[in-house]
């Protein structure tokens, strides 16, 4: 992808995480000339409700000259060296034996959730790439529509599209970085950064309430015509109603506007249920999370993250 202009200055400077004294692009250098890279996205991330220093890595590119001369194995134990934990997701299944081989710890992958929206349309497209295929998203369409139906709950959550996060989404986050295992932030400064200044993508904001009283946000970008993505969705961990009540006016609201497949990446046992819920499927996503920590008690927190499409650059 090419990215716009302001790209690097908003990724470097502007980012509200970053650590004044730790410049979040490192380089490998051969003489004057760089030979390698990588991009870094600090963050402050809750662990058990604890708060500590951590970075994503974003981009980690070696010159095809010097690839056997360990310099991406310098460039992550020098990103992993910086912070309380190094994080790492979208790695590659070959990456992502070398991280293990170093003493990173294997979380699992991101997992990718796919619903077909039903449409007469989709269907009828489909029969142009063969039978199998239109019988797929039929049968897809309606496992769906049978699991919502047999999941269906009556609720007063109103849902709406906005063009701003307000204050009241530090209240929300206030109380649920205490109730998630390990979450990084999503206060009014880093929820503004991320998806109102982004220099290239434009993002759609839902907010959640039940007379007047804040409840939950999510936010979507469309992808193209027909497929748009859930990047991001936050409530309280045990809220399942605003939960599912947001995915489901996110769908109606989609549908209107033509959308035929919606996208969720997420790493968390409770969105995942909602999404199950609402008649997601689970598809096939090579996107591997790893980590590093020099911190003993973060080193075992293997179980219990919350991460959505907003980490690392999984959405971009």
């Amino acid at each position: 992808m090419k990215k716009s202009d302001n790209w690097f200055s908003w990724l470097i400077h502007e980012n509200p995480d970053g650590i004044r004294n730790i410049y979040p692009l490192i380089l490998a250098y051969h003489g004057d000339v760089v030979v390698g890279m990588i991009v870094l996205s600090p963050t402050i991330l809750f662990s058990n409700g604890e708060e500590y220093n951590v970075s994503w890595g974003r981009d980690l590119y070696v010159d095809p000259k010097y690839r056997r001369e360990n310099i991406a194995l310098m460039l992550v134990n020098e990103w992993s060296a910086l912070y309380d934990m190094a994080l790492g997701a979208g790695v590659s299944e070959n990456a992502s034996k070398m991280y293990t081989k170093y003493a990173w710890t294997y979380c699992g992958r991101v997992n990718q959730y796919e619903k077909i929206l039903m449409s007469v349309d989709a269907i009828r497209n489909s029969v142009e790439h063969g039978l199998r295929k239109a019988c797929l998203i039929l049968s897809a369409m309606i496992y769906s529509y049978v699991i919502q139906c047999t999941n269906m709950d009556r609720c007063n959550i109103d849902v709406v599209e906005v063009k701003m996060f307000d204050d009241r989404v530090n209240d929300l986050w206030n109380k649920a970085k205490f109730q998630y295992g390990n979450i990084c932030r999503r206060d009014l400064p880093i929820l503004k950064w991320k998806y109102i200044r982004h220099p290239y993508n434009n993002y759609m904001i839902y907010e959640a309430k039940i007379s007047e009283k804040y409840r939950g946000y999510a936010v979507v970008r469309i992808v193209d015509q027909y497929t748009a993505k859930i990047v991001d969705i936050l409530t309280e961990k045990n809220d399942i109603e605003t939960r599912t009540a947001i995915i489901k006016n996110i769908e109606d609201q989609l549908r209107i506007r033509g959308v035929r497949k919606i996208i969720c990446w997420c790493k968390c046992s409770q969105l995942e249920r909602s999404l199950i819920k609402r008649g997601y499927i689970k598809t096939y996503l090579p996107c591997d999370f790893v980590f590093k920590s020099k911190r003993r008690n973060l080193a075992e927190a293997r179980n219990d993250w919350y991460i959505t499409g907003a980490d690392s650059d999984l959405d971009r």
